[in-house]
């Protein structure tokens, strides 16, 4: 039963995402793809050591018409010239627990996937979009009635061609979501009147650069979800004393939020503890995603919205679809802490080759269903021999010249506030300054 209602839904996933692909124009394949185009909104200094490791953080968003176009060639990576060239890790695996994994990920190895775990991969993504892609968007009604979009962009013109999704009359100050009239889809968030900002198509993301005074080093990044305004009785929800939230327009904090799919195994596991205990990785990469923002966006906090399938892995449970049962699982405590993240994803990016790594570095609990088994033997081999020049070529990373200089070719950054082109290394430098300026405290670029 659960198998059959899987595939029917797995089915008008597949077809509402193909009628959804962008129209590519013409001129859309003139695009460069050698380059990955980056508009910057923020960058932000995280740590400052002129002897010791550096690291700031990129916010900003993707060109869409390159996305779009890297989509229609078969290629789903936004940051594919990135990573393809700089020693890069994802937001999602830096909470990786064996180091020799994480650093054969770091030199881009890669396998197939098989049917059986992109079925998995698959069911995730349908949950997402029915939690939260349900075509709604984010608008700010001003004190002069003006209409912004995300609370940004002057949005009267289209207005009309939109539904506030309320109850209630529209009242000004306050944050609402719509719809497109005559449209039904809506997520299950906005149909419990939660408010959010959904990252559609992953289109806003960060790269953390991090290096050392000698240019070793590499980048994270990553694509939130969505960002949720917190409602004024959030506390009583975390704790389960409320099903919905209740907004009185005084809100102005946000919650960087992450949706997760498991079976009902892990999902018990996590009620009876923690999110933050259960799933250290999911700990780590909301908070990369939390800190990469400006503080003026005032996202004050972190949770997951966890979906229930049930008892399978592969399938999903119709009862669970059909009553919405997902969970809200927010990190209380912080048990990780940003420059701990940065110096572990450093230790990971400026490794070269296996001689570097160290055995109390492995985590050999899932080595049974690991995908990197049979390289992480070999591996394991390689750490022994002190002939480097034995070692196979793919265990050992490409020399460079240096971080700041590999992004310089392989991303074009582009001031989002001004259309020019922005120099890395240059930036560099005047980040370093307001950092010694302002005593090591985190210096700003607003973009």
């Amino acid at each position: 039963m659960s198998e059959v209602f899987t595939n029917k839904l797995l089915f008008e996933h597949k077809k509402n995402s193909k009628q959804r692909k962008t129209r590519l124009d013409k001129a859309v394949s003139s695009l460069p793809l050698n380059t990955d185009i980056f508009y910057v909104k923020n960058i932000k200094v995280l740590r400052n050591k002129p002897a010791g490791i550096n690291a700031f953080a990129i916010y900003g968003y993707h060109d869409m018409q390159q996305a779009a176009f890297r989509r229609s060639q078969g290629v789903d990576n936004l940051f594919h010239v990135l990573h393809t060239n700089v020693p890069s890790v994802r937001a999602s695996d830096i909470g990786e627990r064996c180091g020799i994994k994480r650093f054969l990920k770091s030199l881009g190895i890669t396998y197939e996937i098989p049917d059986e775990r992109q079925r998995i991969f698959n069911i995730g993504n349908m949950i997402e979009e029915k939690m939260i892609g349900g075509g709604e968007i984010l608008l700010y009604v001003d004190k002069d009635g003006s209409v912004l979009l995300n609370g940004e962009t002057p949005f009267n013109e289209y207005v009309e061609q939109y539904e506030i999704l309320t109850d209630k009359p529209v009242s000004r100050g306050r944050w609402y979501m719509a719809k497109v009239k005559g449209k039904k889809d809506v997520s299950w968030l906005a149909e419990d009147g939660w408010v959010f900002r959904h990252n559609y198509g992953d289109k806003e993301g960060f790269i953390y650069v991090i290096f050392d005074n000698q240019g070793r080093g590499g980048v994270l990044t990553g694509h939130y979800d969505f960002i949720l305004l917190k409602p004024s009785n959030w506390d009583r929800i975390t704790a389960g004393q409320d099903s919905f939230p209740v907004y009185t327009g005084e809100e102005n904090s946000w919650v960087m939020c992450d949706v997760k799919t498991m079976n009902s195994r892990v999902f018990a596991k996590i009620c009876s503890s923690s999110i933050a205990v259960q799933k250290p990785e999911y700990d780590i990469q909301t908070l990369l995603y939390q800190s990469a923002l400006p503080k003026g966006m005032n996202v004050e906090s972190r949770a997951v919205f966890a979906f229930n399938k049930g008892v399978q892995s592969d399938a999903v449970d119709p009862e669970a679809f059909c009553n919405k049962e997902y969970a809200i699982f927010p990190f209380t405590e912080r048990f990780q802490h940003i420059e701990e993240v940065i110096e572990k994803a450093y230790s990971t990016l400026a490794k070269q080759s296996p001689v570097d790594l160290d055995m109390r570095e492995m985590d050999t609990q899932f080595c049974n269903w690991c995908d990197y088994k049979d390289d992480c033997m070999n591996v394991l081999i390689h750490m022994t021999q002190a002939d480097t020049d034995a070692i196979e070529e793919r265990y050992v990373r490409p020399k460079q010249e240096g971080v700041l200089r590999e992004l310089k070719k392989c991303v074009r950054l582009i001031s989002a506030r001004t259309g020019k082109e922005l120099d890395v290394e240059q930036l560099t430098q005047q980040l370093v300054q307001q950092a010694q300026q302002k005593n090591n405290v985190s210096a700003v670029i607003e973009r």
